[in-house]
C-alpha cells in the first residue's frame, strides 16, 4: 500500500515539474504525460489527488487495524472486507469482528452505511437548498461521483433525526454585562402535502416499477409489441410511457365490454357515487393540501449607549407539524436556555391575532408585552374601508385611502380604543337611522362591518402601539414571516412538490440549522456524539429508510404542557 502511494505521488510530482509547454493535446489521466497549460493541470490534478487521497485513506485505515491487532494481540472474530465511499470516493478495507461489532469501525468512528460522515452532512446540505435530485447533480460535479437521489433522502432521515436534540443544547447565552430584551414571534405557514388519492398512485407506481425487469434486448421487446404479456418491459421512460398508454387503452376496452355486458341503466344512488367519486379526485388534483406548520423565530434586542435597542443578534429559527403549543413550548424552553426567566418584562411577543396562540404565549409568559403584528391590523383597516366606501372609481378610492390613513395614524399613536369607538360609533349611529327610517336594525347589513370592529375590540391589550414605540419594541412581524418564506416557501412549496409530512419535517428541521448559519457546530456536534456512540459499542447509522414516527397530537400535548 506505501509503494502505491510513494508511485501516485511520483507520478503527480513528475507530471507537475515536467510541463510539456510544446504540446497542444490533453493529457490522459492515467498517464503521467507532461502539461501544457493550467485548464489541463486543474482537470487531471483533481482527479489524480482524489485517487491520491483514496490510496492515503486506505493505507491509513490499514495501519490503524495492524496497530488495533498489535495493541488487543490475537484479534477475535471473522476477517471481513468493507467498502463505502468517503468524498475521494469508494475505499475498501478489512476488519476482524463478529454479530455486528468491529473494534476497528468503534475505534474510527465509522457507522453503518455506505457513506462517511462528511458525505452525509455536505449532501444534507445541499438537499436543504434544492431537490434530491440536483442535489445529486452539483455533489457530482464537485466530487467527481455522487449518491443517487434515492440516498440522499435517506441520508436527510437519518441526520435530520437529530436536529431537535441539537437545538435544544446549543442555544446561545444572555449577555448579562447589557440590557437584552427577548423578542419571540410565531407564525405558520402550510407546505404542499400528498393526498390520500396522490399516495396510493405512488404505491401502484412504485410497484409496478419494482415488478419490472430491464429487457436484455429492448428492440425485440418493442418488436413484440407491447400488448405481450410473456416478457416484462424495461423501466426507461419511453417503454414507461408506452404502456401507460396501453394500460389505458385496454382499461377502456373492458369499460365498453362491461357496458355491452351489463346493459341495464345504473341506479340513481350508484351514478351520484361515481360522480362524487370523479369530484372528489378532481378536487385533490387541483387542492394544495397544505399541512400548517408552526415557526418560531427567537432573536435579541440589545440596548446601546444611545438608550436605543439593536439587533437582531443571535437570531435562531425552529419549525414543526403537529399543535401549536408544542412550538409555544419549544419557545418557553428556548427562552430558559437563552438565560432569560419567562416571568420577566424583558421578553416581547409578536404575532397574528389567533387566539389559541395570544392566550398559549400569554401562559407562558405572564410579564411579557405583546403586540399584534401592525400589518394584520393594516390589512383590517383596509377591509373597512371598502365596506364603508365600496366601489372602484376614483373618488370611492380616494375616500378609501383618506378613512384607511386616518386611522393609522391613530393605530400608530397608541389610540386603538378611540379608534374602536369611533367605528361602533359609526355603526350604531346607521342603526339608529335605519329604525327611525322604519327598517330592521339586526337585518344583518352591517355583519362584515361589525365583524372587522370586533376583530379590533377583541385585541386591544395587544395594539398600544404608541407605548412600544416608546420602548423601541418590534411592532410588525416582518422576522418570521420572511423566515417562512424563506424557510418553506423556497424550498418546500416549489412547483408540482407533494410532501409526506414525516419526510418533509425532517428536511425543515435540517433547513432550520442552515438557515441559522450554525452547520458547522451541527457538523461537529454529531461527528462528537456517532464518536462517543461507537466508543461504547452501540450501533449508530447515518442513513434511514424510514422517517421517524410522529407522536399522535393528544401525547404531543402532554409531553408539552
Amino acid at each position: 500500500m506505501e509503494t502505491r502511494v510513494r508511485v501516485q505521488f511520483e507520478k503527480i510530482l513528475a507530471s507537475v515539474l515536467k510541463p510539456d509547454l510544446d504540446s497542444n493535446s490533453a493529457p490522459e489521466a492515467s498517464e503521467p504525460s507532461g502539461l501544457c497549460n493550467y485548464e489541463q493541470l486543474e482537470k487531471w490534478l483533481r482527479v489524480e489527488l482524489f485517487v491520491l487521497g483514496r490510496l492515503f485513506i486506505e493505507l491509513f485505515l490499514a495501519s490503524a487495524r495492524r496497530g488495533l491487532n498489535q495493541k488487543r494481540g490475537k484479534a477475535s472474530g471473522r476477517v471481513r472486507r468493507r467498502q463505502f465511499k468517503g468524498f475521494f470516493g469508494a475505499v475498501t478495507y478489512w476488519r476482524e469482528g463478529s454479530h455486528g461489532h468491529f473494534p476497528l469501525d468503534n475505534l474510527l468512528g465509522i457507522a453503518k452505511g455506505g457513506f462517511s460522515h462528511s458525505v452525509c452532512l455536505l449532501a444534507c446540505n445541499l438537499a436543504t437548498r434544492m431537490s434530491f435530485a440536483v442535489s445529486a447533480g452539483v455533489f457530482g460535479r464537485f466530487a467527481g461521483w455522487s449518491p443517487d437521489p434515492g440516498s440522499i433522502e435517506n441520508m436527510v432521515l437519518g441526520i435530520g433525526a437529530h436536529a431537535p436534540d441539537y437545538m435544544e443544547q446549543s442555544a446561545p447565552l444572555r449577555d448579562a454585562d447589557t440590557r437584552q430584551v427577548l423578542v419571540i414571534e410565531i407564525d405558520g405557514k402550510a407546505p404542499p402535502t400528498a393526498t390520500e388519492c396522490e399516495l396510493k398512485k405512488r404505491s401502484a407506481k412504485a410497484r409496478e416499477r419494482n415488478s419490472q425487469i430491464p429487457e436484455k434486448n429492448a428492440g425485440e421487446a418493442s418488436n413484440k409489441g407491447e400488448g405481450s404479456g410473456s416478457r416484462k418491459r424495461c423501466c426507461c421512460q419511453r417503454h414507461r410511457a408506452k404502456a401507460i398508454r396501453h394500460r389505458a387503452r385496454k382499461k377502456k376496452k373492458e369499460a365498453k365490454a362491461s357496458k355491452r355486458r351489463h346493459k341495464g341503466k345504473k341506479s340513481k344512488k350508484e351514478k351520484q357515487q361515481s360522480s362524487r367519486n370523479g369530484q372528489k379526485e378532481l378536487e385533490d388534483s387541483k387542492t394544495k393540501n397544505g399541512r400548517s406548520a408552526t415557526l418560531v423565530v427567537t432573536y435579541v434586542l440589545e440596548q446601546g449607549p444611545d438608550g436605543l435597542l439593536h439587533g437582531p443578534k443571535d437570531k435562531r429559527v425552529w419549525a414543526d407539524f403537529g399543535p401549536r403549543v408544542n412550538m409555544m413550548q419549544w419557545a418557553k424552553e428556548e427562552a430558559l436556555r437563552r438565560g432569560f426567566d419567562p416571568q420577566s418584562k424583558d421578553i416581547h411577543l409578536v404575532m397574528d391575532g389567533e387566539k389559541c396562540l395570544r392566550e398559549g404565549m400569554r401562559e407562558r409568559f405572564p410579564g411579557a408585552t405583546i403586540a399584534l403584528d401592525i400589518r394584520h391590523a393594516e390589512e383590517h383597516l383596509h377591509a373597512l374601508g371598502k365596506l364603508i366606501y365600496p366601489g372602484s372609481k376614483p373618488e370611492q378610492k380616494s375616500e378609501q385611502d383618506s378613512f384607511v390613513e386616518n386611522y393609522r395614524a391613530m393605530l400608530y399613536d397608541g389610540e386603538a380604543r378611540k379608534m374602536t369607538q369611533e367605528l361602533q360609533a359609526l355603526v350604531d349611529e346607521a342603526n339608529k337611522q335605519k329604525k327611525k327610517d322604519g327598517r330592521d336594525p339586526n337585518d344583518g347589513e352591517y355583519q362584515s362591518l361589525e365583524k372587522e370592529i370586533a376583530y379590533f375590540a377583541s385585541r386591544l391589550d395587544m395594539m398600544d402601539y404608541g407605548e412600544l414605540k416608546k420602548k423601541d419594541l418590534v411592532i410588525a412581524s416582518g422576522q418570521v414571516e420572511g423566515a417562512a418564506r424563506h424557510l418553506i416557501g423556497e424550498r418546500m412549496d416549489c412547483g408540482g412538490m407533494r410532501w409526506k409530512v414525516e419526510r418533509a419535517r425532517l428536511l425543515m428541521h435540517l433547513r432550520c440549522i442552515e438557515i441559522n448559519g450554525e452547520w458547522e457546530k451541527f457538523d461537529a456536534w454529531l461527528s462528537q456524539k456517532n464518536y462517543h456512540q461507537l466508543a461504547q459499542g452501540n450501533l449508530v447509522r447515518r442513513t434511514s429508510t424510514k422517517p421517524p414516527p410522529m407522536p399522535p397530537p393528544e401525547i404531543q400535548i402532554a409531553q408539552a404542557a
